[in-house]
């Protein structure tokens, strides 16, 4: 089955390129390249259900909030890739910390952007080798960086947060109760200082956690 891609940006240019390149892959399909973001972009995917929604971060960070959540009301299954230009590698964090799981340069050889849109589509983060987020290393393997320890199911469902699954989503994939979720994420709240999301992204980002592929974690059905 292919993978359905939603383009979202105000620049024509823009969206005519990213349009081409996906139709030339084989694994790939075009949804939808709304002219309007927020609103057209939500309701293109009610009707259609993309995998993948490719954001053009050229667009203010309400334009994109905005997106993002209109989508995953809309369909909560899509993950969501940033794209910007090289002179906007500040929007890294507030994309992440927007629910984004992937960020990529504009002008990124068309192979990488076609990865990128692959390993967000399976789940992993993807963050341009040349622009890691601005406020933490570069490379931080898991246990580089000193943490409280946290128990097997704390660091799935940090992870599962920072990836932006809802709770509802977490529990079915973890196979518990709505309620034991937010149990466990109010734990990770105590234990890590972080009440909110973004907070959570950030840590899992500085330790490492959401460089590897979720082998351990199991999909949901």
């Amino acid at each position: 089955m292919k993978i359905r891609v939603l383009i979202v940006g105000d620049r024509v240019g823009d969206r005519a390129d990213l349009s081409s390149l996906i139709a030339a892959q084989p694994d790939l399909d075009l949804a939808a390249a709304p002219a309007t973001p927020s609103d057209a972009a939500a309701r293109q995917a009610a009707a259609l259900r993309p995998d993948v929604a490719v954001l053009d971060a050229s667009l203010p960070d309400t334009a994109l909030l905005e997106v993002i959540e209109g989508v995953r009301r809309a369909h909560p299954a899509t993950r969501f890739l940033v794209i910007a230009g090289r002179d906007r590698p500040g929007r890294l964090d507030a994309a992440l910390a927007m629910g984004a799981s992937g960020y990529i340069v504009k002008h990124a050889p068309a192979p990488e952007i076609v990865a990128a849109i692959r390993a967000v589509h399976h789940g992993r983060t993807f963050i341009d080798a040349g622009h890691p987020p601005s406020r933490y290393p570069p490379a931080v393997g898991p246990g580089g960086a000193a943490g409280p320890p946290l128990s097997h199911r704390e660091r799935e469902v940090l992870v599962l947060i920072a990836r932006g699954h809802p709770n509802r989503d977490i529990a079915k994939r973890l196979r518990v109760s709505v309620k034991t979720v937010e149990t466990y994420r109010a734990r990770l709240a105590r234990k890590l200082g972080a009440r909110t999301r973004a907070a959570l992204v950030e840590y899992a980002l500085l330790h490492g956690l959401l460089s590897a592929e979720p082998r351990d974690l199991p999909d949901i059905a």
